[in-house]
């Protein structure tokens, strides 16, 4: 009755001004249903509610009416500005010309953050024409096609918002800029309306651009904000921590199920299969870029490329991908990251041992993508919680007008969480040198640099040079320098 309800009451009362929530897809519906519903949801929400149209088509007018160089020698246009201009690089000089120029843009923008949802449509081909019409309706080619549709234009607001954010600091308004920055934190979440692939990746690359304009701006100058300001920020990344993505999985895993269900299904399954076999085989070398998680894909022999693999059959894969994405899930609740075999290469030895590898192809190119993500949950919440403290550092100064002899100084108000590297599960470490605070912490880096020196001269301001004056460092040799390697990272 409920789904009656949404699908054909929804748009009567909406106009009526009643507001539904987002479509959730029910176990064993069809994806055509589910995005049949989804586009009717989106298009009955009322103009102010559905917002999609309006951040493209203000993004759009942004670009018509300033797409001009503000640097002919330098080839650098009004569009970079918006999105690149910070005091340390050569597109500040013309912040005033063009962030001023796009004021009233920007409180539209602050504005748009703050609704509830983006309600982009997700495509069809009657909607594209140009999408490739030999795929079958798979459900991850459409949330694929729905992510790049949807993604880009809040990707590019995100970035116009942090980057008038840290205008608006340096020219002396900081509430301004904390109600940027808030907004562009407003508008991340609006890249997991449909929990998939795409857009978590996305989440996390706007999150971290938006947590390194924090973080840089407030060690460029330390007084640039008064601890209530400094909380606020603070605040942002601590959000961050409390997110639990358990369900961007969750929901790949049906939708790779309903894929898998009408691959399997298709009446003329021979081909298929060899089709199937190249795609999933040129994903394996997409996926290879990644790295460190390619000693399972290369583990796949090369089989006859005129001859289609004989895959094993979908309860087989569907009961493997299962367990797999348990044994992924119970590392992602295991913080911080320990010494000892994870339990997804555990359970991708035991349940794949003995069996042909080919005929799994499926399960390994989807896990070893999600296996990427989980590294790079961690990693992002690991930064984001040593940010935390760094923050927390600038904030007993602004309190109390000098820096903590230790960290243990700083109240447990402003530094909430534990003050540990949740790379490695030891202490941060923090001293004062020359009356700058120094924040670093000790363990491996887990960077497979071949030996370089973590912290390289060009890794500024974030750098070993910090602890020494540039003379000195120049002035190491190489080996001096890679004593840094492995043992020490420096956070501020």
């Amino acid at each position: 009755m409920s789904k009656i309800i949404r699908t054909y009451a929804a748009p009567l009362l909406l106009c009526a001004g009643v507001v539904f929530s987002q479509p959730t897809w029910d176990e064993g519906e069809s994806f055509e249903a589910f995005r049949d519903e989804w586009n009717g949801w989106a298009e009955a929400l009322p103009e102010d509610e559905s917002v999609f149209e309006r951040l493209t088509g203000l993004l759009e007018r942004m670009r018509d009416e300033r797409y001009d160089y503000v640097n002919p020698e330098t080839g650098a246009h009004a569009m970079d500005v918006l999105s690149l201009s910070r005091p340390w690089n050569e597109y500040w000089e013309f912040r005033e010309e063009v962030h001023g120029a796009y004021a009233t843009e920007f409180d539209e923008l602050t504005r748009i953050a703050q609704r509830p949802f983006i309600a982009a449509p997700i495509p069809t081909l009657e909607d594209d024409p140009e999408l490739d019409e030999d795929l079958p309706y798979l459900p991850s080619f459409w949330f694929e096609q729905h992510d790049l549709n949807t993604n880009s234009p809040i990707r590019t607001a995100v970035r116009y918002l942090i980057s008038d954010a840290v205008y608006h600091a340096f020219e002396g308004r900081q509430d301004m800029a904390i109600e940027r920055f808030e907004a562009a934190s407003n508008m991340c979440r609006f890249t997991l309306e449909l929990p998939t692939e795409l857009g978590y990746l996305t989440e996390i690359a706007v999150r971290a651009a938006l947590r390194e304009a924090i973080v840089l701006s407030v060690q460029y100058d330390a007084d640039l904000f008064n601890d209530e300001q400094l909380a606020r920020l603070q605040n942002l990344l601590i959000l961050d921590l409390a997110t639990n993505f358990d369900n961007v999985w969750r929901f790949e895993q049906r939708v790779t199920r309903a894929d898998w269900q009408l691959q399997f299904e298709s009446l003329d399954y021979a081909r298929t299969n060899r089709e199937l076999r190249d795609f999933y085989l040129e994903q394996a070398a997409v996926y290879k870029s990644f790295g460190s998680f390619y000693d399972y894909l290369g583990r796949f022999s090369s089989p006859d490329p005129d001859a289609g693999i004989p895959l094993a059959k979908l309860r087989d894969q569907i009961s493997v991908q299962s367990r797999l994405v348990e044994a992924m899930l119970s590392d992602l609740a295991a913080s911080p990251v320990t010494q000892r075999e994870p339990a997804l290469s555990r359970a991708m030895r035991t349940y794949l041992s003995g069996r042909d590898v080919n005929r799994y192809l499926p399960v390994f190119v989807e896990v070893a993508l999600w296996r990427l993500q989980l590294g790079l949950y961690h990693s992002y919440n690991y930064d984001n919680a040593n940010q935390v403290a760094m923050l927390s550092i600038y904030r007993h100064r602004a309190c109390h007008g000098e820096w903590p002899l230790s960290l243990n100084a700083i109240d447990p108000g402003v530094l909430p969480i534990p003050a540990i590297d949740y790379y490695s599960g030891e202490p941060l470490r923090y001293t004062l040198i020359n009356g700058e605070p120094r924040l670093w912490a000790l363990g491996a880096d887990r960077d497979d640099d071949g030996g370089r020196p973590v912290m390289r001269e060009a890794d500024q301001p974030q750098s070993a040079k910090k602890w020494y004056a540039l003379a000195e460092w120049n002035a190491l040799s190489d080996e001096q320098r890679a004593e840094h390697d492995g043992d020490i990272r420096i956070l501020n």
